[in-house]
């Protein structure tokens, strides 16, 4: 680690973005933030689903125009999916931040470095990922280099140290009550649901697909479609609107 890195800087930059209320003025104020501690040219967030859906994104000094071509680039293609972190592989893993590096002019030839990187004459990239309490990734980082402009080594030391303390912040923001509407609504008691059947609830509120519900709880697919079954069956609905109509308007 170098011994130039400011450590009271750091803590209150921490403590500055730990005072944000939501997720989208919490990742802005990373952005704002990281600018004292190194530079780049432009960056990117985007914020994700409970299913790895793209639903909203925020640009710093970068050209609407190219992130619409981005964002077209990656719904065809895969060429993407080793640079950017809302795939497959950014998974959470135990004690190791999503933190990646990319000098493009050494990656192979395609069409995506010819008509978006060369283009925007984009030389260098960072990105890490924040993620939600079931380890699915939810804002996306990158912050660009350009005109032959690198990252220094001190800037990756940085996001090393910080990115695992804004993680565990931007968890926050997705805490809910132990069994979601359990202790408010009476429905829950009234259906008589198991431990399982409460994990899969919740996460039908917060619109997890099944397929995703399979993968954060580590059951088969098979297995959430019979629990769902279960579930509707004793709250009395045939579809999953249904159950949240019920739910929610119990709560409310």
């Amino acid at each position: 680690m170098s011994k130039e890195m400011n450590w009271e800087k750091l803590y209150e930059f921490i403590v500055t973005c730990g005072k944000e209320h939501d997720p989208y003025h919490f990742t802005v104020s990373i952005v704002d933030g990281l600018k004292e501690f190194f530079d780049f040219d432009s960056a990117m967030i985007f914020f994700l689903d409970g299913n790895r859906n793209l639903v909203d994104q925020y640009l710093y000094n970068f050209n609407p125009n190219w992130i619409r071509i981005f964002n077209e680039y990656y719904s065809k293609t895969e060429e993407l999916a080793g640079s950017f972190a809302w795939t497959a592989e950014a998974d959470e893993k135990e004690n190791t931040p999503f933190i990646s590096y990319i000098r493009w002019w050494d990656m192979p030839d395609s069409e995506f470095l010819r008509d978006y990187i060369k283009e925007n004459r984009i030389n260098e990239s960072m990105s890490f990922v924040l993620y939600d309490l079931n380890r699915q990734p939810r804002s996306v980082f990158n912050f660009d280099m350009k005109d032959n402009k690198r990252f220094k080594e001190q800037d990756a030391e940085v996001l090393d140290v910080l990115v695992p303390a804004l993680n565990n912040l931007h968890k926050n923001f997705y805490v809910k009550i132990p069994g979601g509407f359990r202790h408010s609504n009476p429905l829950y008691a009234d259906a008589q649901l198991t431990d399982r059947e409460v994990e899969i609830v919740d996460l039908i509120c917060q619109g997890v697909s099944p397929a995703n519900i399979s993968k954060i709880l580590h059951i088969a697919t098979s297995t959430t479609y019979k629990h769902i079954a279960h579930i509707y069956e004793k709250f009395h609905v045939s579809s999953r609107q249904a159950l949240l109509v019920k739910l929610l308007n119990q709560t409310s």
